[in-house]
């Protein structure tokens, strides 16, 4: 598990070194990080993980409010051995609870705040790298060019 932690760790030291020095600017969909890319974060991170050996899947939670204006998804990687790993759940850290949740990097069981999302059998998908993208060559040079940056910075 150390092993998955420190690769974990500095991928994400990596995303944040690159936003830091304006790397990752040009990319609106994670200019933001950590907040509203959780889907696309997760793809990068399971890109690498898959480099090491270490197959992952993404899985695609919502918690439904009563409103659709209090629908929340969010996306976070899970292991064979049902270890989840997480690298943007510190988006919601100014959320009121039940939402609240401040860690940067989380691998490990499933935690409350994790276990509050539905989470349904479609919503959990084996990640295969970016040959998931061979149809969509815009979409596969965006990922390949952010995570050329992100490996830079490794």
């Amino acid at each position: 598990m150390k092993d998955l932690e420190c690769l974990v760790a500095k991928f994400r030291n990596a995303i944040e070194i690159a936003k830091g020095k304006g790397a990752l600017h040009e990319f609106p969909l994670i200019r933001y990080f950590p907040r509203e890319c959780c889907d696309m974060e997760s793809d990068l991170l399971s890109q690498s993980l898959l480099e090491n050996n270490i197959r992952t899947y993404s899985v695609h939670g919502t918690l439904w409010g009563d409103s659709p204006d209090e629908i929340q998804p969010h996306t976070w990687l899970m292991t064979d051995e049902n270890t989840i790993i997480d690298i943007t759940g510190d988006q919601f850290r100014s959320y009121p609870a039940p939402l609240n949740y401040n860690k940067r990097i989380y691998v490990g069981k499933t935690d409350c705040f994790h276990n509050q999302f539905d989470v349904k059998d479609n919503d959990i998908c084996e990640n295969i790298g970016f040959s998931a993208y061979m149809n969509n060559d815009e979409w596969s040079g965006v990922m390949s060019s952010v995570y050329g940056i992100i490996l830079n910075y490794i």
